[in-house]
């Protein structure tokens, strides 16, 4: 009887230290750590599929659709707890696309095929991360998309950039044209394959806190752009001017598709 009064009173104690464990909510994830990796193929006979979400908070999501057309699309649609629709975004087949959202508890994600061929996907969640670790340990951002002379997908996400000063804009277009938007015409800067910017001519002053980064693909062109873009930092302290601005651009850049350059620091 000694014996057993004993044990139950070490279990006790231990069940004691061991419950704040227990209820203890679940820590953050760090910036850019992955959250949900899926991928397959949706059909005729499997047109959508329903991935829950376990994590919270800001993210950014990366899908990649491949097999059939540049017509043929998946929608991937971001549900609350009850499944009501919060956000949406579309990727066509061949591209690789960029979007951000706020996870809310009990969420969902539906993939969705909109078309009537076999599509496979590749579908990613990150943890909002900062300049130097995007997406799980990666410090480049990088997508395709199409242009087909009347629309074209466009890509985002958004970035903690933990201290204020002066980054240097490393952007590539392994193909086709686009513009980089930065917060709403902050910075806008045009990005050429064969033509990517001088680095001397693309650092900028970002300040402390969470900025939008948007990459416009060129509704003119056909061929698939291929793009990415890396942050460096340089240090010191904003010392360019205030406003920044040229011509409209025309000609092989969609016929003025692109707004003008403008940078306000």
């Amino acid at each position: 009887m000694v014996f057993r009064s004993s044990t139950f009173r070490l279990f006790v104690l231990l069940l004691f230290v061991l419950m704040p464990l227990l209820v203890s909510p679940s820590q953050a994830a760090e910036p850019g750590a992955e959250l949900i990796n899926a991928s397959g193929v949706l059909n005729t006979t499997v047109p959508s599929r329903t991935l829950p979400l376990f994590s919270t908070g800001p993210a950014n999501f990366r899908l990649s659709v491949s097999g059939g057309a540049a017509s043929d699309t998946i929608t991937l649609t971001l549900r609350d707890n009850a499944a009501n629709p919060l956000k949406s975004w579309v990727a066509r087949s061949g591209e690789t696309a960029w979007g951000y959202a706020d996870i809310p508890a009990g969420s969902s994600l539906l993939l969705q095929n909109n078309s009537s061929v076999a599509l496979n996907y590749a579908l990613s969640a990150y943890s909002r991360g900062n300049i130097a670790n995007i997406a799980e340990g990666e410090a480049t951002w990088g997508g395709s998309a199409l242009g087909d002379g009347g629309s074209s997908t466009h890509s985002a996400i958004q970035l903690v950039v933990p201290t204020a000063g002066l980054y240097t804009f490393t952007l590539t277009a392994a193909q086709g044209s686009y513009q980089l938007d930065v917060d709403s015409n902050y910075i806008r800067k045009i990005v050429v394959s064969g033509s990517s910017p001088d680095p001397d001519d693309s650092t900028y002053y970002l300040g402390v806190g969470i900025h939008t980064f948007t990459i416009i693909q060129d509704p003119s062109a056909a061929a698939l752009t291929n793009w990415s873009m890396k942050l460096d930092v340089v240090g010191g302290s904003d010392s360019l001017p205030n406003a920044e601005n040229s011509a409209q651009l025309g000609g092989g850049l969609g016929g003025g598709a692109f707004i003008a350059r403008c940078i306000n620091n």
